[in-house]
């Protein structure tokens, strides 16, 4: 392989982590996550995560503690800070990505499976998310990918780094991450039928470096608020939540044993075509594929979960990833693998047209000129490579980045909170505004942007004094039930997604207050 293909590869793969970098922040989760680091940020308190001043306990501060760094360096007042979160964890899960599969299989099946992983749906949608998942996909790719070096060379090294990995995957979301490793690692040693595995990691090793990781923040958090804040965190958002508890379920996304079935395929786009060929391969030769054990085992634990979502499956995309690149690079001459390959280069010359859809969108220039460099780069790698597979995802990479670059630019203004809170702060003139009804979105948003605490209103029989109110909601019921109980002017409201965001000054009517 050439040096000019590594340079162009690598500046292909970099500019994946590009597209919508600065787009404000949207629902879900960026509002909250974006606030709670700008609140770490603000306060230098690394321990406890907090959320318009209280403790928000749903995960442990890793990404948080990263976000407010970045806070700190270059403003608490924006979203890109935060973003860098994510985009570095992003950049080291494909650099890991791409050295697992290198030591063992060359140059090109590396850089096959970074590309992948950089272009599959989900993937490409997280690394630019305010979000702690993407924190967890980092940690578990490196413990994994120490635990499969462990097999290569075993050297005490690995050890360490597999146990930092999963000390890691803890402190990005609890006992989640230490269990899509465990389930991983006992899938591979059921599959190898060698339980000889436990001692050559050094699993006392392993353990050790985890609880070096992990135990001093938990006695840190201990000594903040004893043990009902380990609870919060360890009990109620992961043990409930797994087991469907009333207290873990309320919190949401239940779904059932096959909702992975159904969204797996879709997230994965446009790879799932060559995934499920590749996976069908390696589970008739189960032992020749380290990787294997890796989709496995934490896709049935993860299924027998109660708590369900489309991204907790991304930890597993890696190897996905390694899958599929090897299954691309050795696929023989059969007239079905080609035809694989033929509908994936189908996907790809429709998102080289898909910037051209800025122009539907009202941004018509941004949409021309993508649209433009999107054909012209796809051109030019096809020359160079000739068609093959490497070029094949170089073309979706370079595609999918000029197509969600005008995607993020024209749907910010429909989607974008941050947007949205700053006028309306503009408009309330320095007056204080009141977030009605527990919304985490203004919550995270309005201390993210003034560095101050907001008092919040619960219910709406709670208004008793007139003044400004701010929350969101999806249809006019909140409009309406205010209207009984009091007078209601609306200073500003816009619809962002699927909600209508609303500043209103209320004032209770007599006998109300």
């Amino acid at each position: 392989m050439g040096d000019r293909t590594i340079l162009l590869w690598s500046a292909i793969l970099f500019l994946t982590l590009l597209p919508g970098i600065q787009h404000g922040l949207w629902r879900p989760d960026e509002p909250q996550v974006a606030g709670v680091c700008a609140e770490m940020a603000h306060g230098k308190e690394f321990v406890v995560p907090r959320l318009n001043g209280r403790p928000f306990l749903e995960k442990p501060p890793l990404y948080y503690a990263l976000g407010a760094t970045f806070g700190i360096l270059f403003g608490k007042d924006n979203d890109l800070s935060y973003r860098l979160a994510s985009t570095l964890f992003a950049c080291l899960t494909l650099f890991v990505t791409f050295r697992m599969v290198s030591i063992r299989d060359g140059l090109t099946r590396g850089l096959l499976a970074s590309g992948i992983l950089a272009s599959s749906g989900s993937f490409f949608r997280l690394a630019r998310w305010i979000q702690v998942d993407m924190s967890l996909v980092f940690s578990v790719t490196l413990a994994m990918y120490a635990y499969i070096e462990l097999f290569r060379k075993s050297t005490l090294r690995y050890s360490v780094l597999m146990g930092l990995g999963i000390g890691l995957s803890f402190m990005a979301k609890g006992l989640v991450g230490p269990a899509i490793i465990g389930s991983a690692v006992v899938t591979d040693i059921i599959l190898k039928r060698d339980l000889s595995i436990i001692k050559k990691i050094r699993s006392l090793w392993i353990l050790a470096i985890m609880l070096i990781s992990i135990l001093p923040w938990i006695l840190a958090l201990y000594e903040r608020g004893g043990f009902p804040f380990l609870r919060e965190v360890i009990v109620v958002n992961n043990l409930m939540r797994f087991t469907g508890a009333s207290e873990g379920a309320a919190l949401g996304h239940m779904h059932g044993p096959f909702y992975y079935l159904k969204v797996f395929p879709l997230n994965f786009l446009p790879w799932t075509l060559a995934f499920i060929p590749a996976l069908g391969s390696f589970i008739k030769r189960p032992q020749e594929n380290p990787y294997l054990p890796w989709f496995i085992g934490p896709f049935i634990l993860l299924s027998i979960a109660s708590a369900k979502r489309g991204l907790y499956l991304i930890p597993l995309y890696p190897a996905c990833a390694c899958m599929t690149a090897l299954w691309l690079s050795r696929m023989g001459n059969r007239k079905w693998e080609g035809l694989i390959v033929k509908v994936i280069w189908g996907v790809a010359a429709i998102l080289c047209f898909a910037p051209f859809l800025g122009v539907l969108w009202g941004r018509p220039v941004l949409g021309i000129i993508f649209g433009l460099l999107s054909l012209t780069s796809s051109y030019v790698i096809s020359r160079l490579r000739s068609r093959d597979v490497l070029s094949l995802v170089m073309v979706v990479c370079a595609s999918m980045s000029a197509f969600m670059t005008v995607y993020y630019a024209a749907m910010k203004e429909k989607r974008d909170y941050l947007g949205f809170t700053r006028e309306a702060l503009h408009r309330a003139k320095g007056s204080e505004i009141i977030v009605l009804m527990p919304d985490e979105i203004f919550e995270g948003v309005l201390p993210l942007i003034t560095g101050k605490r907001y008092r919040v209103v619960e219910r709406l029989t709670d208004i008793k004094e007139e003044g400004l109110y701010l929350w969101a909601d999806k249809d006019e019921s909140i409009v309406e039930e205010l209207e009984k109980i009091a007078k209601l002017e609306m200073v500003f409201e816009k619809k962002i997604g699927e909600r209508n965001a609303r500043l209103a000054f209320i004032s209770p009517k007599t006998g109300m207050r």
